[in-house]
């Protein structure tokens, strides 16, 4: 479990964050595994959540909650907020909102917590005013899934590996398959000083493999430093 008593934030990288353009959304599709080929439809035909906020820190989306409920959009805090003490002189104010708000788009949400959810469309394109953007090139989003449990934990990683997406997808988004069910999915903000080159999709845990365009050099956990 990820234990952070304090963390000290910069505001650079913050004030970065809260600048960079959100017209384009962070999108992911879930569907089962017996969906055939479904995913290959760019995200049609499964349950959907999208977003447009990027968040202060990291949110826990749990996957039964969400689309097992009954509302299409709301607001999911932060998982270490609480937990942050800021530096003297940091405008809590003007920071990235703690937490994400999202949206179901998805016509059902048909949400069976039985079925194997493990099949995963996504989509992330940083489409700025000037309308460019690249697939393969640094995300703003990084997103993990997990299938231990619904908090976003490393629990079982020998069982249950957790996959990681942080690069720009195509047009047509991204579709992947994992072993298990996905219980939780983390978003969190990519910046490229603490995670190196962007990842396509990224398999870690015991065991684990890194698929195309992946670095070796990984932080497992989140912080960044405040120099007044």
């Amino acid at each position: 479990m990820l234990q952070i008593s304090t963390i000290l934030l910069a505001i650079a990288p913050l004030s970065a964050l809260a600048q960079w353009d959100t017209n384009t959304n962070f999108t992911f599709t879930l569907y089962p595994s017996d969906a055939g080929d479904s995913c290959e439809g760019g995200g049609q035909g499964g349950i959907t959540l999208t977003t447009e906020t990027i968040p202060r820190h990291e949110t826990c989306i749990d996957v039964e909650e969400i689309f097992g409920g009954n509302r299409r959009m709301g607001f999911i805090n932060d998982t270490v907020s609480e937990r942050i003490t800021y530096g003297n002189g940091v405008d809590v104010d003007r920071l990235p909102p703690p937490g994400i708000e999202w949206s179901i788009t998805s016509d059902s949400i048909d949400y069976d917590p039985a079925k194997n959810w493990s099949v995963i469309w996504f989509e992330q394109r940083n489409q700025s005013s000037d309308g460019k953007s690249e697939e393969g090139k640094d995300g703003r989003w990084v997103l993990d899934t997990y299938g231990a449990n619904n908090d976003c934990q490393r629990d079982d990683v020998e069982e249950f590996p957790w996959y990681e997406t942080s690069c720009q997808t195509g047009e047509t988004g991204r579709c992947e398959s994992v072993p298990h069910s996905i219980k939780s999915i983390k978003l969190r903000p990519y910046f490229k000083y603490d995670f190196g080159d962007c990842q396509t999709w990224a398999k870690y845990g015991a065991a684990a493999t890194l698929v195309p365009r992946v670095s070796a050099a990984i932080v497992m956990t989140m912080a960044f430093f405040l120099f007044l």
